[in-house]
């Protein structure tokens, strides 16, 4: 009497075409990492700035935030809790250069920027106003 095994059962297995291997998974998690590293940043320097203590922002001059950058900047972040808008400039006191305007509130996310080691950043107001206690600026570099 012979027994037959039904379906027909092997003892190797074979995976299917194009189906995923450790090798294949260990080359995808590689190609991620690359990806990842490659738009990694990294913090050169944060600011917090209250209004009221690090001293008066007004719209007839500009105030120093930073005296001087760290590192390249290519990007940044940038909330300011008052609702007011300002001017972001680059340079020597009396040299400023504008660089943006900051919309009340600050900016959605990360904004690409182009800020050279050592630069002085500065800020002024946009419109004359009497600014509320409590009002701050915090903002992120990365390099």
């Amino acid at each position: 009497m012979s027994v037959y095994i039904w379906p027909p059962v092997s003892v190797t297995t074979i995976p299917p075409m194009g189906g995923a291997t450790s090798a294949k998974q260990d080359e995808q998690t590689a190609i991620l990492q690359d990806i990842l590293d490659q738009g990694a940043k990294l913090l050169s320097e944060f600011l917090y700035f209250d209004y009221v203590n690090d001293g008066p922002v007004t719209d007839a001059g500009y105030t120093t935030l930073i005296a001087s950058t760290l590192a390249d900047i290519v990007s940044m972040t940038w909330f300011e809790s008052g609702g007011y808008p300002t001017v972001v400039a680059i340079g020597a006191a009396g040299l400023e250069v504008d660089l943006f305007a900051v919309p009340s509130g600050g900016f959605n996310g990360e904004i690409p920027v182009n800020i050279p080691a050592g630069s002085r950043v500065s800020i002024k107001e946009l419109v004359s106003t009497t600014i509320l206690p409590d009002t701050f600026i915090i903002a992120n570099f990365y390099k």
